[in-house]
Parts: structure tokens; C-alpha cells; sequence
């Protein structure tokens, strides 16, 4: 019992929420309908599909096709859609007026050509998900405040706001959207500009721009996307409604220029000509979009843009290479050849010597052509001599590639200015700063001034020679008192010969002098020369051997290490140290002869 009064109460509960579900939700589907039979056009501006209007002065047909409104005249043409939203918006809150039925018609004796309804001043037909709605538009009413109005396949005739004719627009092209491109600026991946001088044809190629035509260039990213920017909120200035079908009158027969415009999404190209200016606007031009019908008129301003010159466009740097990943260098002046190679991070020369190259020297050379930008382009028309020839690679190789220049001899160069020609391009490029033409070219320029090196706790050997006199010193090993060979020439100096120790293994030059050795010693030079050679221990076993001399010519002194034809000078206080005595003299009762000749070297 108790369980039969649980179940009919669970069953009354249920039956009394269903109705209240039932009863609610037709209470509003028939508040709503309530609302929609008393707007005059019964749409969703969010889910319209089509929209027509027909007027006297015009006639436009638009399609909601992926999103966009387009007009089926000029075929394709785009819309504006946020003016077509707002037009299907307000008609849709137009209130409906009086409603005039048959029987009234039939009463009064009125027939639809009374409400000039048979042949209708104006069609409007609206589609969204619930079909096509088409109303006919008819006359004022008597006092002119209403319009007569019937929607197909309805028997009622209603009356409407005289405000439906300031809502609809007053031309087609109202319409119409006024950008040149709806293209976003990043979907953008190449653009051409056909005009008399020639074309100009830029593609974007990963996140890098490059110039086809004329030649081929890397292209200046910036000024590319400040062109892009300024085509892509360009506007059309109008449309003309009745526009010839002879484009000639408009200078459109053969255009003065032509802008063509691709995406990367698929989407035909835009190809905009431009025609003669247009006749009582002065600032503007006549234009159409190829194979669509149409014209209208844009700023002159546009024409400037389909005009641009290729040095705007053009990266004007002349190392397009990164210069981080240059390995090698190629300079070339008459019959010198230099090639320098970057190996685990460091400069080496390989011709004419195989030496380590100056890091700080070869930055500079790379700073100057990195520096480099081009002011002018002329074309090659005679030969120029050439001063030199570079040649940048981004990978170690005998074979040519990379960047090739040639620095020109020309007298005709703008103050400040140099003229290169690269390889490869009919061109002279007229470039900033005038240092690329003073460049040292001589392989001595760029030589690192580190001339010896060693470590000084391996050396165990030491020796002195001058004039057939030899002082020799030796070690067991580091600290470790050195010793002299004939301990009657003397005691070992320690600091001397530590300060010397310290200098020659790393040892810089002050100035780098020749790379072909030293000249012929006259015989009374001879005797001047000066050998110290320095002899290792460990897995490093060898000798390392400074000849100092005076030169023939200067008569200052020039060092070179033995095994190599760099002679270098050095400056006045390290050879004050190589040249300190490293004996201490004997007591004082040995003879002159023997203290002088361990005096000093």
C-alpha cells in the first residue's frame, strides 16, 4: 500500500513537470512567433544567406559564400560585410503596419495596381535557413508616411515605414567593399608590378623576400612590408555605376600600370590596372580589376605604389651573406693571391703562408664589407680596371661560389663613394663606404703579430750565440736552478733569465716588416747577429729559435723566428730583455777580457 502511494506520487510529480516544460516552452515559441508576425521582413542578419534589391537606379544580388558577401554583379565582387549586416538588421527591425486582406480589397474595390503593386516600384528578397522571402514594394500611402507592400505567395497586402526607402542603399556600390586587397599582409607570399620602366617581381621564399625582376636580390623585408601594408589599406575612391564598356576612354585599353597580387591561401590572384587619371578628380585614376567588369577610380597614390622603384625594395646591403658563417676569404691584386680560412673558430692564413691570421684585422675587413650599402645601380656599359678582387664562402672549398666583387678603378666614383661590380651581374654598384677601396690587400695587414709561443716550464735548454761565441744554460726540469755550461764564464742570472723565458714565449711583434727573410748581412754587420735558441722537454721536444739582426738597410734590429721568412721588429723593452746579460760576473780579479765578454750580448 505504502509503496503503490510512492509510486503515484513519483508519477504526479513527473506528469506536473512536463507540463510546466511543455506549457513554458510553448508559451515562448508562441511569444516568439508573436514577435516575428510583427516585424514587416522576418530574418536573421546571422544566418541570411542572400540578399536582393531591386530599384529603378539599380539592382544588386549578393551571396553569402564562406563567410564573405559577394555580389553575383560584377561577378565576384566583394562586399561590404558589416554594412550588409547592419542593412538585413535594420530591416529586420522594421515593425509591420496595418494589414489589408482580400476582403477589404474586394470591399473597397481595390485591385494590387492600386497599391502600384502590380508592377512594383522595388523588389526585395531575403533568404536565410528557413528559405527565400520576396516582397514586392509598391506606393506611398495617401498621408506618405507608409509604404504598400506584399510578400509572395501571401494574400495580405501591409503597410510599412517610409523609412525602408532611407534604409536600403542609394547605389550598389555603396555596397561594394573599397579595399584593393582583403588579402592579410602575412598570407601575402608574392607581388609583381608590371609598368613601362619593367617589371618588378618579389616572392617570398621561407621568412626571407627576394627580388626576381630585375635581376636577383634579397629584398628589404621592411620596406617590403611597409609597401604591403600601404597596398592592403588602400581604397577604392568610387565606383561608376554606368561605366563604358570602351575601356579606352578610361586608359584602360592598355594600362599605365598593372599590380598583381598572390596569397598563399589558394585565393585568385588580384591583378589591378590602373589607367589615365581620371578627368574633374584631381588626385585620383581610373582602375578596374582584369577580366572583371567594373571601374572605378583610386588614389594616385596607388599608382606611386605601382611605380616603386627597385632600389626601395632591394636590400641594399652588399654582403648578403651572414657574416658569422663566412669560413674563407679570397683577395686577389694582380699577381698576390691571400686566402684566409676560419678553422674551429679562429682566422689562418693559407696563401701565401700558412700562419694565424689577425682576428681583430680580419673582423675589420668584415666590418667594412658588412657596413657596405648600395646607393645606385648603373648598368655595365665599358670595362673599367680593376683594383682588386674578393671573394667571400660560407663553406672551405677551392671551387668558386659565394660573393665575388670587383673593386673598380674609376675616376667617375661620387666623392666618399666606391664602384663594385659583382660577379655574375651586368652591373656597377655604386656603394658607401669608400674604405672597401682601401682595404690592404698584402697578406702582412692581416697576420697576427703573435710570432712565438711556448710553454716556458718545458724549456730545459737555453743558449746564447753571437760572433762564434756560445753561452749555454741548462735545467733538470722546471724549478730547477739552471746551470752554465763553462761555469768560468760566470753564474747563471735566474731573474734575467726567467724575464727572458717569459717574453719569447709569447712573444708579439710590434711591427711586421716582410714576409721574404732576412737580407745579406755585410761582414760588419755579421758579428751583430745574435741566435737564442731555446730547446724543449716533454712530448713537445724540439728547439724554438730567435735570429735577431740588424737590418742592412735601417740598421734597427729585425727578428724572425728560425723556420720562417715573417721578419718582424720588436719594441724597445722586450729587446732590452732578450738582450740583457743572463750571466753574473765573475770576482772581480778575473780578467777584463772574460768579464767583457759576459757583459752583454
Amino acid at each position: 500500500m505504502k509503496s503503490t502511494r510512492t509510486f503515484f506520487l513519483l508519477f504526479l510529480v513527473l506528469g506536473l513537470g512536463a507540463y510546466i516544460y511543455f506549457h513554458e516552452r510553448h508559451t515562448q515559441s508562441t511569444a516568439a512567433h508573436a514577435d516575428e508576425m510583427m516585424r514587416a521582413f522576418s530574418v536573421d542578419p546571422d544566418r541570411a544567406e542572400r540578399l536582393l534589391i531591386r530599384l529603378p537606379e539599380y539592382e544588386v544580388d549578393l551571396h553569402r559564400v564562406g563567410g564573405e558577401w559577394r555580389m553575383k554583379e560584377p561577378e565576384g565582387a566583394l562586399a561590404q560585410g558589416a554594412m550588409v549586416r547592419q542593412l538585413l538588421s535594420r530591416l529586420r527591425g522594421l515593425p509591420r503596419g496595418e494589414l489589408i486582406s482580400p476582403a477589404d480589397m474586394r470591399a473597397g474595390g481595390y485591385t494590387l495596381a492600386d497599391f502600384g503593386l502590380a508592377v512594383p516600384k522595388a523588389v526585395l528578397a531575403i533568404q536565410d535557413h528557413r528559405g527565400l522571402k520576396e516582397y514586392r514594394i509598391g506606393n506611398p500611402n495617401p498621408l506618405e508616411t507608409e509604404l504598400y507592400i506584399k510578400e509572395e505567395g501571401s494574400q495580405y497586402v501591409m503597410l510599412v515605414s517610409l523609412d525602408l526607402l532611407e534604409i536600403l542603399p542609394k547605389s550598389a556600390s555603396a555596397l561594394r567593399d573599397r579595399h584593393i586587397t582583403t588579402f592579410p599582409t602575412d598570407r601575402i607570399d608574392s607581388f609583381s608590378l608590371i609598368r613601362p620602366s619593367g617589371v618588378l617581381r618579389i616572392e617570398k621564399r621561407g621568412d626571407a623576400w627576394r627580388m626576381l625582376d630585375p635581376g636577383r636580390h634579397l629584398a628589404d623585408t621592411e620596406a617590403v612590408r611597409e609597401w604591403l601594408h600601404k597596398i592592403t589599406t588602400a581604397r577604392i575612391e568610387s565606383f561608376l555605376d554606368a561605366p563604358s564598356d570602351d575601356l579606352e576612354t578610361y586608359g584602360l585599353h592598355d594600362p599605365a600600370a598593372e599590380i598583381r597580387i598572390h596569397a598563399s591561401n589558394g585565393d585568385s590572384p588580384v591583378e589591378l590596372q590602373l589607367g589615365r587619371p581620371a578627368e574633374g578628380r584631381p588626385g585620383q585614376r581610373f582602375a578596374r580589376f582584369a577580366g572583371k567588369e567594373g571601374v572605378f577610380v583610386v588614389s594616385e597614390g596607388v599608382m606611386v605604389l605601382a611605380l616603386t622603384d627597385s632600389m626601395e625594395l632591394r636590400d641594399r646591403s652588399v654582403m648578403s651573406l651572414d657574416r658569422s658563417r663566412i669560413v674563407q676569404i679570397r683577395m686577389t691584386e694582380d699577381d698576390s693571391h691571400m686566402l684566409l680560412r676560419k678553422t674551429d673558430g679562429s682566422w689562418n692564413f693559407v696563401r701565401p703562408v700558412e700562419r694565424p691570421a689577425s682576428q681583430a684585422h680580419v673582423d675589420r675587413l668584415l666590418d667594412i664589407w658588412a657596413s657596405g650599402m648600395i646607393e645606385s645601380v648603373m648598368p655595365l656599359q665599358e670595362e673599367i680596371p680593376v683594383s682588386y678582387r674578393v671573394n667571400f664562402q660560407t663553406q672551405i672549398t677551392d671551387a668558386e661560389g659565394g660573393l665575388t666583387f670587383d673593386i673598380l678603378d674609376a675616376e667617375d666614383a661620387a666623392p666618399g663613394r666606391v664602384w663594385l661590380k659583382p660577379a655574375g651581374v651586368d652591373e656597377i654598384w655604386q656603394v658607401l663606404p669608400e674604405d672597401i677601396a682601401y682595404l690592404p690587400r698584402q697578406p702582412l695587414a692581416y697576420l697576427s703579430r703573435d710570432v712565438l709561443r711556448f710553454q716556458a716550464d718545458q724549456v730545459i735548454r737555453i743558449s746564447f750565440q753571437r760572433d762564434g761565441e756560445t753561452l749555454v744554460f741548462h735545467r733538470e726540469e722546471a724549478e730547477k736552478p739552471w746551470r752554465l755550461a763553462e761555469s768560468e764564464q760566470g753564474l747563471p742570472n735566474e731573474t734575467v733569465i726567467e724575464a727572458i723565458l717569459d717574453q719569447a714565449s709569447n712573444l708579439r711583434a710590434e711591427r711586421l716588416v716582410s714576409l721574404n727573410g732576412f737580407g745579406a748581412l755585410s761582414p760588419e754587420q755579421e758579428p751583430n747577429r745574435l741566435r737564442i735558441s731555446f730547446g724543449l722537454s716533454g712530448d713537445a721536444q724540439a728547439n724554438r729559435t730567435l735570429l735577431i739582426h740588424p737590418d742592412p738597410v735601417s740598421g734597427s734590429r729585425h727578428v724572425k723566428v728560425q723556420g720562417r721568412d715573417l721578419v718582424f721588429t720588436l719594441n724597445e723593452e722586450v729587446e732590452r730583455i732578450l738582450l740583457a746579460s743572463p750571466v753574473i760576473p765573475l770576482a772581480a780579479e778575473e780578467s777584463d777580457d772574460e768579464t767583457s765578454q759576459t757583459e752583454n750580448l
